[in-house]
């Protein structure tokens, strides 16, 4: 297994291919994991911001609301961002308790991590519990615009209620 505590001692051009498809597919995980603890360390943030300040303050305006800028200036990123890891840090945390399980452990990344949050948004919590278990199974085994077509067709057979909520109507 390739080991990716020092890379600047890595000689590359010395791996061979089995050893660098070996060196990718760790350190995606690796970087899966890191975009988890980036999730759900910006959630808590959020969580303890909302905490803070349970009622609302001049304007209106709670704490929590400026968890997204306190931490996209941190990161210097923009807080659309921040505010998309915040939601799915809570739908990890509220409804797909398998999904964060394996986010957390580098197994599937943040683009299939959002395609799995965004296709389970608007389906009943009972079907939920019988399509996360297919959607991380085929999140391992495929790529994510295949699985957001997998997640659709799938919630459509097992929701066909809940089509047109999905699609806002």
């Amino acid at each position: 297994m390739f080991d990716i505590d020092d890379l600047s001692a890595v000689n590359f051009s010395a791996i061979s291919d089995e050893g660098l498809i070996d060196a990718l597919r760790t350190a995606h995980g690796a970087a899966a994991a890191a975009q988890a603890t980036e999730v759900f360390a910006v959630r808590e943030l959020y969580r303890r911001r909302r905490a803070d300040s349970a009622d609302p303050g001049p304007d209106g305006v709670r704490g929590g609301e400026f968890a997204a800028t306190e931490a996209a200036v941190a990161l210097q990123v923009d807080e659309a961002t921040i505010a998309a890891l915040i939601d799915i840090g809570m739908a990890l945390e509220d409804a797909l308790p398998r999904t964060r399980v394996a986010f957390a452990a580098g197994r599937i990344d943040l683009a299939k991590v959002r395609v799995i949050v965004d296709n389970t948004r608007a389906v009943a919590r009972e079907v939920v519990a019988d399509l996360e278990p297919r959607l991380l199974e085929a999140a391992g085994r495929t790529n994510a615009l295949r699985l957001r077509q997998a997640a659709r067709r799938w919630a459509a057979r097992l929701d066909p209620g809940g089509t047109r909520r999905r699609r806002g109507g």
